[in-house]
């Protein structure tokens, strides 16, 4: 059974949306399709730990499945998150057999247990 406050509506749960910490923000993001390989859409809001909406998107992506769709989701949570700030973001795709150090990162991680994040200044 989900966490939090729950209210069941038609055999599904609604959870209550949960603040972040003082001085933090939180960004909700939704990727959807019909069916398999359907139309798809994404949705997200960004809110202060007061709840106002700073951010709020909606937007139709084409025709993919709903895995793909919260990828979307998310990438669209990034771009507009650093747009707020006044930065840029670029996403591109560098095959695999120029983008050595990359995949190498990636097929050590496969089987890890941990997570790593390094931020250098």
């Amino acid at each position: 059974m989900p966490k939090g406050n729950t209210k069941k509506k038609k055999n599904k749960f609604m959870i209550d949306w949960v603040r972040p910490c003082f001085d933090s923000i939180k960004f909700n993001v939704d990727g959807a399709a019909r069916g398999y390989l359907g139309a798809t859409g994404i949705e997200g809001t960004l809110r202060g730990n007061n709840g106002n909406i700073r951010i709020l998107f909606s937007k139709s992506v084409g025709t993919m499945d709903s895995n793909l769709a919260e990828i979307y989701a998310i990438k669209e949570t990034l771009l507009l998150l650093l747009l707020s700030l006044g930065l840029a973001l670029m996403i591109d795709h560098i095959p695999q057999s120029t983008n050595h150090f990359a995949d190498r990162l990636a097929q050590d991680d496969v089987e890890h247990l941990e997570d790593l994040v390094e931020i250098f200044d």
